[in-house]
């Protein structure tokens, strides 16, 4: 009994994650792929600016750091959250481990088919298949950024 509706319960819980995955995954690609971009776009822009040796930078150039800003705080929000649903599954397989080490033989075999479910079909939110959202995805995009700035500086001879 306990273990069906264990099973039904991480059934339910996967199927909101999926839910949420199906309407957020498309739309957490597009703003990556287009951060990317503006990002770097903004950077050489104020890059050179500053390497012209003028004082101050231009209101459209504040406007476009303060949406980099806001899109940057976005996708830190977005990764820490898939982060957080992956750390909570990884939490559930731990807890199931203990409680298996510690339960008679009837209620370790329910919670042995419960955990073999739990890692069959993990807690994750991926953007595209074996792609999960986490927080090794900041470091990654500011990284290649960085090298696209960096790459862009040098072809137009900047720097």
């Amino acid at each position: 009994m306990i273990s069906i509706k264990n099973n039904t319960l991480y059934n339910g819980l996967l199927e909101s994650v999926e839910c949420i995955q199906k309407s957020f995954a498309q739309l957490i690609l597009l703003l990556l792929a287009t951060v990317v971009p503006h990002f770097i776009f903004v950077a050489y822009s104020c890059i050179v600016h500053a390497l012209a040796d003028k004082k101050g930078f231009t209101a459209a150039q504040l406007v476009s750091l303060y949406r980099l800003v806001l899109f940057g705080a976005e996708h830190v929000v977005i990764a820490w959250s898939g982060q957080k649903v992956s750390n909570e599954g990884l939490k559930l397989k731990r807890v199931l481990a203990q409680a298996i080490t510690r339960t008679g033989l009837y209620s370790q075999k329910s919670l042995l088919n419960f955990q073999h479910l739990v890692s069959a079909k993990p807690l994750k939110i991926e953007l595209l298949p074996m792609v999960p959202v986490g927080m090794y995805l900041v470091p990654a995009v500011l990284s290649l950024t960085v090298n696209y700035i960096i790459v862009t500086l040098q072809m137009n001879h900047d720097i």
